[in-house]
């Protein structure tokens, strides 16, 4: 009876799992390079939502399987998976700031709510 007990406790516990960085985000354009970091002040500055299985960009919903974080090689990431694949992965600078990297162009999100 305990076994069954400590069985439903920790489905339980799993099903209620969050990403840790639901909330939404002020985004902010830019580069490595000088001349791209001023083209990329005039991009748009969308705010995002951040859900536990999702991602709100202007109303557009983009839903995941998951979105967990993993450390590898002493650094954080955010993984966006479906259909257990990695639809796309960020840096997590610190609980309040990830980098999506986009070639030329990173885009940086800060933690507004």
């Amino acid at each position: 009876m305990k076994k069954v007990g400590l069985v439903i406790a920790l489905a339980l516990a799993l099903v209620g799992c969050k990403n840790g960085f639901e909330g939404e985000y002020s985004a902010q354009t830019g580069a490595n390079n000088e001349l791209l970091s001023n083209i990329a002040q005039y991009a748009p500055q969308d705010n995002i939502v951040i859900g536990e299985d999702y991602i709100d960009i202007e109303g557009k919903r983009t839903q995941f399987d998951k979105i967990f974080e993993r450390s590898s090689g002493g650094k954080r990431y955010l993984v966006f998976e479906r259909n257990n694949q990695e639809v796309d992965v960020w840096k997590i600078v610190d609980d309040k700031t990830l980098i999506q990297e986009k070639g030329l162009l990173n885009i940086t999100y800060h933690k507004v709510k």
